[in-house]
């Protein structure tokens, strides 16, 4: 309505809210109402007033938190202030409602990114837009750490490790972490929120069996004081006379 016109009994004062308001603030309310002139010369008391549309909660997103929120402050229909209300990174808040004018800043979890091969793009935000909805947004997603490396003497999964994925390693039969044969064979290699690979370890080590046995009447083909791994065979050959079973049959020669 025109604020200079006069408006006489049995008329009615049309009033319309500007753009990103209705009369209660919900997306389907009516954005137009009106105010009629009474007998008595006056308007009556009416509640009516527009309101700044209200998105609701703010979109939950997988992998983020809530950082901060902008509040726009409006006069007469225009901005006129701007506050940002900051949280400690980590606190989850969803419990505000958004107006429109009004964003929440969110930023990704700690090994999370918009971008999985850039740790540094982490932060966005959600429009709250006068239609009543939230902008499209962008999910944070676990950080690529690549491939891992070839790892000898052990089996896994190949193509990339992620964060939060931990990739398992086994180690072939005969090997261990370390060539004892008490030791794990399984480790887990992660990807880290610096985009790192953690290996705990590089390959696999063929068990260790020791120094090789003493056969009676029979030489080695290794110095008795070597340590033998898997899957090493050692040879021996019987001294002249001597036999593996004490006949002529099975030769002076045999592997164990």
């Amino acid at each position: 309505t025109d604020a200079q016109k006069v408006i006489h009994f049995g008329e009615v004062a049309q009033y319309s809210c500007p753009r990103g308001s209705t009369v209660d603030g919900s997306p389907v309310a009516p954005t137009e109402f009106g105010i009629p002139c009474r007998h008595t010369g006056d308007f009556p008391v009416s509640h009516l007033r527009c309101r700044r549309v209200n998105c609701g909660l703010p979109p939950r997103v997988s992998g983020a938190e809530i950082w901060k929120l902008d509040i726009v402050l409006k006069k007469k229909g225009k901005n006129f202030a701007k506050v940002t209300e900051d949280m400690p990174v980590g606190e989850l808040m969803y419990d505000r409602e958004i107006k429109n004018d009004e964003a929440s800043k969110y930023q990704c979890s700690e090994g999370y990114s918009i971008d999985p091969r850039n740790p540094k793009k982490q932060r966005f935000r959600a429009q709250c837009h006068p239609s009543g909805n939230y902008e499209i947004v962008p999910s944070c997603r676990p950080l690529n750490c690549g491939s891992l490396p070839k790892i000898k003497g052990a089996r896994y999964k190949h193509g990339d490790v992620r964060f939060g994925s931990p990739r398992r390693v086994v180690c072939q039969t005969g090997y261990t972490v370390d060539g004892k044969s008490t030791s794990v064979r399984e480790f887990d290699a992660t990807c880290k929120a610096d985009m790192s690979l953690d290996v705990p370890h590089q390959f696999c080590k063929p068990v260790i069996c020791g120094k090789p046995p003493k056969v009676f009447k029979a030489t080695l083909s290794i110095p008795q004081s070597t340590d033998v791994h898997f899957p090493q065979a050692l040879r021996y050959e019987c001294e002249d006379g001597y036999s593996f079973d004490g006949t002529a049959n099975l030769g002076s020669k045999f592997y164990s």
